[in-house]
C-alpha cells in the first residue's frame, strides 16, 4: 500500500511506492531463467504525484533495480488536460546497466512517447 503525504492542507497528493520482487522458481539451479522469472530478486521504488488541479495533472515515476546484476528499468508517465477537448500524455521507459547476458537484454529498448488526444 502506498504511503500518502501532503494531503488536504496543500491539495496535492504524493504517494510513495515500494515493492520487493522475488521469484524462486530457479533457486539452486544452473538453468537459464524461467520465462516470467526476470524479476527474481529485485526492488521497485517510485512515486505518484497528483496536484488535484482542474487539468487533471498526474505524474507516476519509478525504477526496478536488479539487486544482483544492477540492471535498472526506469518508467515515467504523465498526463494533463488542455482545455475541455484535449489531453497530452508523455510516457518514457528506459534501461540502464543491462549487460548482454541479462534476461532483459532481449527487451532493452528505450522509449519516449508523446500522445495528444482529442476528447469527445
Amino acid at each position: 500500500m502506498p504511503a500518502r503525504f501532503l494531503g488536504s492542507k496543500t491539495g496535492v497528493d504524493l504517494g510513495l511506492l515500494a515493492e520487493y520482487l522475488y521469484d524462486g522458481r530457479n533457486a539452486g539451479t544452473s538453468q537459464a531463467l524461467t520465462v516470467g522469472a526476470v524479476a527474481d530478486d529485485d526492488v521497485f521504488a517510485g512515486a505518484r504525484l497528483s496536484p488535484n488541479d482542474l487539468s487533471g495533472t498526474r505524474v507516476l515515476a519509478g525504477a526496478i533495480v536488479d539487486r544482483e546484476a544492477g540492471a535498472t528499468f526506469l518508467t515515467f508517465e504523465t498526463e494533463r488536460r488542455i482545455g475541455d477537448r484535449w489531453q497530452i500524455e508523455v510516457e518514457g521507459r528506459g534501461f540502464i546497466n543491462v549487460g548482454p547476458a541479462h534476461p532483459l537484454a532481449i527487451v532493452d529498448d528505450d522509449l519516449i512517447q508523446l500522445r495528444l488526444k482529442r476528447l469527445l
